[in-house]
């Protein structure tokens, strides 16, 4: 694949023809930001400005697959939840207070236990892995606006928001999320949108929704071709200038719009004057 062009703190968006060139920037994606071993032929280099690569571990990388059908049984969704409980045991001084009394009665608790056996003495000592242990077996309830039923997307956004929060070490973001549109019906697409562009952070979304895709910048979204490059909307926009008189909004808007359906062969309902130009432009 061509190199990608990432802007700090904005948001981006990716597709692929090929399901290979897909499966196989996923997974060496996240490889790069887990550190784990990468074969010289499938490898992701992330470099500043300068040229100089960055560490993966340099990144405080949040990734999100939006594969799960209900994400409030999710075993990753407990696991975020546990994680934030136990954050706040130790920083929101109203929990903090709650937690001090808990703690006091299992100190209580545990200095009144022991068991001897002549001269054997054996006591029980309350541990910090003893909390968590405690918060692990807690069953979470979580609802939505009085309803059981919590949409994907709500409590997505509020579990990226708190590993956002859990940050200890304020380090650059990078937020990957594969195919948002599992979370939401369409008629959500645009809300969904919307959340992920506020958060402000480095993002880059697998998509295959048109959607997601030109809500990006136009030097913001990658429509990768078979063969890894990707197709020139930039080019296509400057081209459309030249021989259309438009407003910079409605030019660029109509030159995503054009290189998506250029880009999947959807072309049909263009009318014959939109098809010629794009069979001319050819990017």
């Amino acid at each position: 694949m061509n190199d990608l062009i990432i802007q700090e703190n904005e948001y981006h968006a990716i597709t692929f023809q090929s399901s290979y060139l897909q499966k196989q920037f996923r997974q060496s994606i996240s490889n790069y930001f887990y550190n784990k071993t990468q074969s010289d032929c499938t490898y992701v280099n992330i470099l500043d400005s300068s040229g100089n690569e960055i560490n993966g571990k340099d990144f405080y990388f949040v990734s999100f697959d939006c594969e799960a059908i209900n994400l409030t049984e999710d075993k990753a969704t407990s696991k975020v939840l546990q994680e934030m409980l136990f954050y706040h045991l130790e920083h929101n001084p109203d929990i903090l207070q709650e937690y001090v009394g808990l703690n006091e009665q299992i100190n209580k608790f545990t200095a009144n236990i022991e068991f001897t056996n002549g001269d054997l003495l054996i006591e029980f000592l309350p541990t910090e892995k003893t909390i968590m242990n405690l918060i692990k077996s807690f069953k979470i309830s979580i609802e939505y606006r009085e309803n059981e039923y919590v949409p994907n997307y709500v409590l997505r956004e509020y579990l990226i928001e708190t590993l956002l929060d859990l940050n200890f070490l304020d380090k650059n973001v990078f937020l990957l999320v594969s195919f948002p549109e599992n979370d939401a019906g369409f008629e959500d697409f645009n809300q969904v949108i919307q959340l992920l562009k506020q958060l402000n952070v480095t993002t880059l979304v697998i998509t295959s929704q048109k959607e997601f895709l030109i809500e990006a910048n136009e030097g913001n979204i990658f429509l990768t071709e078979k063969n890894g490059t990707y197709y020139d909307i930039i080019r296509l926009r400057k081209e459309l200038e030249a021989f259309y008189s438009l407003n910079p909004n409605e030019l660029t808007e109509r030159a995503k719009q054009l290189a998506f359906q250029d880009y999947t062969k959807d072309i049909f309902l263009l009318n014959d004057e939109m098809k010629k130009f794009l069979q001319s432009s050819n990017c």
